[in-house]
């Protein structure tokens, strides 16, 4: 195992409970019911494993330095790596769900458009099923409607996974008309279809807006370069003049 120091640790020093709630809430948004049990296990056994190689690099590059300095640069990586590993988390958790919600999106649009075009549930998911982040979720649903559980069980556990309210409220409409045949669902599906892919724009406004946040740190270490090599020449002939 990789990260084997950090488990044994892990085994014998929980963290605080309220953060490793926070923790375990936020591997269950990512990893779904199913499979995020063992990646908590995995997450906390490397956040504690970098922890203590971090700790041991920099007591090796603090040797000779004061007592008050070690502490500091001590203290300094190891806020620095937890830092690190919690924002990475975050920032896994928000691609998987653009990802996610943008494989939805594609989805309802097409399982919509079979049930209106007369397909029962089952044909209907299998034609829309696609290939994308929402895809395996699809997948498992046939898999188990195949191997015998009803159609509305199966649908029933595709939010489960996900956790999205969009498609929570989606697969609900869905499964009330497979029990009480509501013959407005086909209607319902094409305003709730719509309604997503309002959504789905301002999903996409959101990333333009992460993406120009995250562009304007290079364009300011560009200006910045550019205007040093600009003023270099002023600075060094000046020198020469004083």
């Amino acid at each position: 195992m990789k990260y084997k120091v950090g488990a044994v640790i892990y085994q014998r020093i929980r963290p605080p409970r309220r953060y490793e709630q926070k923790i375990s809430d936020s591997l269950l948004r990512l990893y779904g019911t199913k499979s995020y049990k063992e990646k908590i296990y995995s997450f906390w056994s490397k956040k504690y494993s970098l922890h203590i190689y971090t700790s041991l690099i920099v007591i090796l590059l603090t040797v000779g330095e004061s007592l008050s300095s070690q502490g500091i640069f001590f203290l300094g990586g190891n806020v620095c790596c937890h830092y690190y590993l919690d924002e990475k988390l975050k920032e896994e958790i928000e691609t998987h769900r653009r990802a996610l919600m943008n494989g939805f999106f594609e989805f309802s649009s097409l399982f919509t458009l079979m049930i209106n075009a007369g397909l029962n549930y089952k044909n209907a998911l299998e034609y829309s099923i696609g290939d994308h982040a929402f895809s395996p979720y699809l997948n498992e649903a046939i898999r188990q409607i195949k191997t015998g559980k009803s159609e509305i069980l199966a649908f029933e556990e595709i939010p489960l996974q996900c956790r999205e309210t969009v498609i929570t409220r989606y697969f609900a409409c869905i499964v009330q008309g497979q029990r009480h045949g509501n013959r407005s669902v086909r209607n319902d599906l094409k305003r709730i279809t719509e309604e997503n892919w309002n959504e789905k724009l301002k999903l996409h406004r959101k990333n333009g807006e992460v993406l120009k946040t995250k562009l304007l740190l290079p364009m300011m270490l560009i200006f910045i370069g550019i205007l040093g090599i600009l003023l270099m020449p002023v600075m060094i002939q000046f020198q020469q003049l004083m």
